[in-house]
């Protein structure tokens, strides 16, 4: 979580700890903060001993007592009693949250779980991402519904894969997707894969599926993205220290290897 959060100093023995996120919540602020900016993040059992006792020791005995009495009723009924009580959102963001709710609740599970993972994936929680596609893709198929559907978690998921650099398994989910979708843009995710990765090839069964005219579109477009990767992400990061003075230069670079590392442990959960 990011930004500034004003809250009343209390102590607690027992912070809500949000693995996802890798963080302790000591106050109520920061607890209303993560359900109103992370509602994806609130898992099925969310009412549970731990988060009765944070409450209890926050000084919320009421809405302790009252939480406990929703045990096992609907998540998306209960989080807006949480938030009231807490008061530290406005009226008219509760509003906008329990239209986010009706979204929500409006869904089918593998979409909502979908949603999830898409999530997950964008805050760069990819093992997090990978649990929910995988969740989703073993629900039997009345659940699951219909191809389009089923080749988009494919797809995500080998994406999933490709940032994480398991090559092997991002082609295993790309070509399930493909098979399903037919779309050119998985076959020139595909082809940008092979080019990146030593050793892996474009599978047979594909190569027939590309033109010539695509197979030149697809490596014009790696061309152009392999000059633009020079000035961003971590190449951008490294370039910006260039201009540091030479006695600050070693620090700084080792610094920011540091943060690489711990952003690669960071998703080894």
């Amino acid at each position: 979580m990011a930004g500034l959060i004003l809250c009343q100093e209390v102590n607690v023995r027992s912070p809500y700890y949000v693995p996802e996120l890798g963080v302790h919540l000591y106050t109520g602020e920061e607890l209303s903060y993560f359900i109103f900016n992370h509602v994806l993040l609130i898992p099925d059992d969310f009412l549970e001993e731990r988060l009765f006792v944070f409450l209890g020791e926050l000084g919320y005995a009421r809405l302790e007592e009252r939480l406990r009495g929703y045990r096992g009723g609907d998540i998306y009924e209960v989080l807006p009693v949480i938030l009231q009580e807490i008061r530290y959102y406005s009226s008219p963001e509760l509003f906008r949250f329990d239209k986010t709710l009706e979204t929500l609740r409006a869904m089918p599970e593998a979409e909502r779980r979908k949603a999830k993972g898409d999530y997950l994936f964008g805050e760069g929680l990819y093992h997090y991402a990978l649990r929910e596609y995988e969740d989703i893709l073993a629900m039997d198929a009345v659940k699951l519904g219909d191809a389009n559907f089923t080749g988009q978690v494919w797809h995500n998921m080998g994406s999933v894969y490709a940032s994480m650099e398991a090559v092997r398994e991002a082609m295993r989910c790309y070509r399930r997707a493909y098979s399903l979708l037919h779309d050119e843009k998985i076959l020139e995710e595909i082809y940008a894969l092979c080019q990146l990765s030593a050793g892996v090839t474009l599978p047979e069964e594909l190569k027939a599926e590309i033109s010539p005219e695509q197979e030149e579109k697809f490596r014009r477009r790696f061309s152009e993205r392999e000059r633009q990767a020079v000035f961003e992400g971590k190449a951008l990061e490294a370039a910006a220290l260039r201009d540091r003075p030479p006695e600050e230069r070693a620090d700084a670079y080792a610094r920011l290897l540091e943060n690489w590392k711990n952003e690669y442990r960071r998703n080894q959960v």
